[in-house]
């Protein structure tokens, strides 16, 4: 009897285990279901949100292609206008420099002619001039000559009118010889002769004192008149220069000035051809602009094409997300995790001493984590798998207690005191791991766990038998030099 009873009592708890464990399933299907909705309407909100993105992205596309369309226009119009302008006004500023070029070489060429009209008429009037002064020295030499001649005459007559009384006075000495006595007339006649001889050479001297003095009056307005001409001559030279260097210094003034125009120019060129360059550059930079707007385009076209991707990348994801909502549906189906005080009414701890409860949980560096607030059980094996931790209000600054669950291969029970020392945690890490909350324990939220507490962590198989026989659910670790008792019995 004891044994049917006991038996009864058996399949009561089996059921009572599939009633829970079904109850449980329940929950996290309706759990899941919820998580389902839940991703459904925020990724309905997203694609929503990235419709409505892409269609303003769409519009301010459509505006700036507009815009661009309009600004390219305008830009390709004015840079027609301006290209015409500048041609027009290239062509203008070489007419008027051809021009400028043409007056300048015209009045250079008026100015050389004048200029070399007045060298020849001075050359002219130079040569006139020798010539007047040739002619007025070639007219004194022979007024010279003339009265030279006159003077000449003049003296052989005397000397002729001398050898004729000469020749009367040997005729009459010679009679005065034949007839001696007509000697005292010959006398009278040789007295009257001597003194006529005397008179007549006294005016032979006074006439040749005459012609000497007209002669030196000649050669005295000869003098005059050749010094008077070499003056003349002189201030006609001296004028003929300052005039030649007044012309010289007109003609460089005019080269200067002309100098100075081809220069002023040659800048005004050189500053339309700088003006062209920079038209020139601002087309190349137009031209860059064109190619930056195709590249813009493409650009464009690159991200629609991408946004298009990213939208399959999307439906994919949630197809997958559905697939592995499926997939831990399945899972998920698997023995719950319990507290330990859900089972108190059948279950109890045998040895009280290795009851953990309450416990305080220190880190790496000693420091104060929290307490141990529950154990989390696997009823099916009744191992105890994970401490339930309610973290130190010092570490988290907030007033409501947060809870996070360690895995008991991760911890080790100290050998003196009542205390849990978890050597892999500090203060930092524990606001890393997942709050616990007292909801049921999900494969996800494990690997999430596992993930936090060890980065190397990689996610095996999710069958039951192989995920906690890892090292972080090895018990033989948290008892360590109590192994003798070893682990939390569970008696009925």
């Amino acid at each position: 009897m004891n044994q049917d009873r006991n038996e009864r009592k058996r399949e009561h708890i089996d059921f009572i285990d599939e009633v829970s464990n079904a109850d449980n399933c329940y929950v996290n299907l309706e759990n899941l279901n919820k998580n389902k909705m839940h991703l459904d309407e925020e990724y309905q909100d997203k694609l929503a949100a990235l419709t409505d993105e892409r269609t303003q992205q769409n519009r301010l596309y459509e505006e700036r292609i507009a815009k661009l369309r309009q600004d390219e226009q305008y830009k390709h119009d004015l840079l027609q206008d301006r290209m015409a302008r500048m041609v027009e006004e290239k062509a203008e500023h070489d007419r008027k420099f051809q021009e400028k070029l043409t007056s300048i070489q015209q009045e250079l060429s008026s100015r050389q002619g004048a200029y070399h009209q007045k060298l020849e008429h001075i050359r002219v009037h130079e040569v006139e001039k020798d010539e007047k002064h040739r002619e007025g020295v070639w007219q004194l030499e022979l007024e010279k000559k003339q009265k030279q001649e006159e003077i000449q005459a003049q003296i052989d007559a005397l000397n002729l009118e001398i050898l004729k009384q000469d020749k009367i006075y040997e005729e009459k000495i010679n009679a005065f010889l034949q007839d001696q006595s007509y000697k005292e007339d010959v006398l009278k006649s040789r007295t009257a002769i001597n003194r006529d001889w005397n008179d007549e050479h006294e005016k032979y001297q006074n006439r040749l004192m005459e012609i000497e003095r007209d002669r030196a009056e000649v050669d005295t307005d000869y003098e005059e008149k050749s010094r008077l001409l070499r003056l003349e001559l002189e201030n006609y030279d001296k004028n003929l220069q300052e005039r030649i260097a007044r012309i010289n210094q007109e003609r460089q003034v005019q080269v200067q000035l002309i100098d100075d125009r081809v220069a002023q120019v040659q800048q005004e060129k050189a500053r339309q051809d700088e003006l062209y360059r920079i038209q020139l550059e601002k087309l190349e930079q137009d031209k860059l602009y064109q190619e930056r707007m195709n590249r813009l385009k493409e650009d464009t076209r690159e991200t629609d094409r991408l946004h298009a991707e990213s939208q399959e990348h999307l439906r994919r994801e949630r197809e997958a997300l559905e697939a592995s909502y499926l997939e831990n549906d399945n899972q998920n189906r698997m023995p719950t995790l319990k507290r330990l005080k859900e089972i108190e009414d059948e279950y109890e701890v045998a040895d009280k001493h290795l009851d953990v409860r309450g416990w305080n949980v220190l880190g790496n560096r000693g420091e104060n984590i929290g307490r141990i607030n529950e154990l989390i059980v696997d009823t099916e094996v009744m191992k105890v798998r994970y401490l339930d931790v309610d973290v130190d209000n010092s570490i988290t600054n907030e007033k409501e207690s947060r809870h996070v669950l360690i895995p008991i291969g991760v911890a080790t029970i100290d050998q003196k005191d009542d205390k849990v020392v978890i050597p892999t945690l500090d203060r930092s890490m524990v606001m890393k791991c997942p709050s616990y909350t007292g909801q049921a324990v999900t494969r996800d939220y494990e690997h999430t766990l596992l993930t936090t507490l060890s980065p190397d962590y990689t996610i095996g198989s999710n069958s039951r038998s192989d995920f906690y026989n890892q090292e972080s659910f090895d018990d033989a670790k948290f008892y360590g030099e109590r192994k003798k008792r070893k682990s939390i019995i569970f008696n009925k």
